[in-house]
């Protein structure tokens, strides 16, 4: 999983800010509709994976939630070190089996290059009918599949997936996704104020490829080949 602070979006970004994985489309605002619609109890013990800066772990801690965060950047860690964090792989958190009531992923469940293997984890941290809540970007539309092969050349895009294969791992995982929301509209202010910032959208390709090259290879493909969207899901542990 990539680290975000080294990132070049995130060191574009004020020190209140941070890239796509930190200053998630929609905000708080999204991570607590998708948290509403789990009706967790009020004291509920709830798992922030790759948990980033801190921004989410803390408004959980407000509302009263047990909440621990986890990443493995030590970097993004010590900015929120007043709150209780481990360093730790989403695919071996060292917490007990049953032991949370909901597991919480921003953005980060596409960057897990063993995506089965992190929801496993997840299920044998939750308790009989606790909660997996998940926001990340997903392909929305998929006009040409080899056209995936130039998302490989960007970190923050190469795990990507679409709609179908999101639910079939979730699903295959031991969940039940009980709603999916698409926030593509969020996706798409967030976007734009990224652009402003950097004041084109070539630019903004620019951050998320190794080279020149690359970036124009995939402006071209997002523009015409694939076309991201946004989302986020709550599931429930069965069984």
């Amino acid at each position: 999983m990539p680290d975000c602070a080294r990132c070049s979006l995130f060191q574009l970004e004020s020190e209140n800010e941070g890239c796509l994985h930190l200053n998630r489309p929609g905000g708080l605002e999204l991570t607590n509709t998708a948290l509403a619609s789990c009706k967790l109890p009020a004291s509920a013990s709830v798992l922030d994976a790759a948990c980033g800066a801190g921004a989410t772990l803390q408004s959980l801690r407000d509302q009263g939630y047990g909440a621990i965060g986890i990443d493995l950047s030590m970097e993004m860690l010590r900015k929120c070190a007043l709150l209780t964090t481990t360093q730790a792989h989403c695919n071996q958190v060292p917490l007990p089996s049953l032991s949370q009531d909901a597991v919480l992923m921003e953005c980060a469940l596409s960057l897990s290059n063993e995506m089965v293997s992190a929801l496993t984890e997840f299920y044998r941290l939750l308790r009989p009918g606790g909660w997996l809540v998940v926001t990340d970007i997903y392909i929305r539309e998929l006009h040409d599949p080899q056209a995936m092969d130039c998302l490989t050349g960007s970190s923050c895009l190469s795990g990507a997936k679409t709609e179908v294969e999101i639910r079939s791992k979730i699903e295959g995982a031991g969940f039940s996704i009980r709603n999916w929301q698409d926030q593509t509209l969020v996706f798409k202010q967030w976007l734009a104020r990224m652009v402003f910032k950097l004041g084109s959208l070539d630019a903004f390709y620019r951050q998320l490829s190794a080279c020149e090259t690359g970036s124009q290879a995939l402006a071209n493909t997002l523009g015409n080949k694939i076309k991201l969207g946004y989302y986020w899901l709550s599931a429930q542990k069965t069984g």
